[in-house]
């Protein structure tokens, strides 16, 4: 089994000598006439840079067709977003199939988790700021919200982290070495680079895991996918 842990963004095609119209390319600035003034040239670069953020929306997939590569590598989570006091490392599974989540904090704070706001551990972090939960309680497979808060003594809450959730079937985990959990920040581009040794790989596990992917630009920390050649 392979957790594909998150890797960094596929690197940005190089700048050709056209300019494409900026109606149909979201993020690029239309060039102008070479007359422009370099107050004019300093929006257009300004415009590139929100294109970053406007480039990881999701792809439309109403069609239901398979999606193209364009739309799932450009739908990657940014590597540059600034990390907060509290940071979800990975969703894994144990021996026995049930959950586990690893990350980091502040070193020697408290932090609650919750499920779907049901309070299931609290721990405290080590010297390092490492944490570890096992939720108390079982959890049914299905879609959830995941919630971190660091809070002081007094159980005021300082910081807080939320992420969607998949809690896979644990007969998925009989398969062994032919699936990859998902972690936070991972992507079909990165998974199919990670274990099939490219990012343009990622149909093929899209087309082997279709009944659990809706948007292939919207996989979930905690579900299960297998990967076609890794049996």
């Amino acid at each position: 089994r392979d957790d594909a842990a998150p890797d960094e963004t596929p690197a940005d095609a190089p700048d050709t000598a056209e300019t494409p119209d900026t109606a149909d390319t979201p993020g690029m600035a239309d060039a102008g006439d070479p007359s422009d003034t370099a107050d004019e040239a300093d929006t257009a670069d300004a415009a590139d840079t929100a294109g970053t953020e406007t480039a990881a929306a999701a792809p439309e997939t109403a069609t239901g067709g398979t999606p193209d590569e364009d739309q799932v590598a450009a739908a990657e989570p940014s590597d540059a977003a600034d990390e907060g006091p509290i940071v979800l490392g990975s969703v894994d599974y144990d021996d026995k199939g049930d959950l586990t989540f690893t990350g980091k904090g502040e070193p020697e704070t408290d932090l609650n988790v919750y499920i779907d706001d049901e309070h299931v551990g609290t721990v405290e972090t080590t010297e390092e700021g490492d944490w570890q939960v096992e939720p108390e309680a079982d959890v049914e497979p299905g879609s959830y919200t995941l919630r971190v808060d660091q809070v002081d003594p007094a159980g005021v809450v300082l910081a807080r982290i939320e992420t969607p959730l998949v809690r896979a079937r644990p007969e998925l985990l009989m398969l062994g070495d032919a699936i990859v959990v998902v972690q936070p920040g991972n992507s079909l581009w990165r998974i199919a680079r990670r274990t099939l040794g490219g990012g343009v790989h990622f149909t093929e596990i899209y087309e082997a895991n279709r009944s659990q992917i809706g948007d292939p630009a919207l996989i979930y920390p905690g579900q299960i996918f297998t990967v076609p050649g890794l049996d």
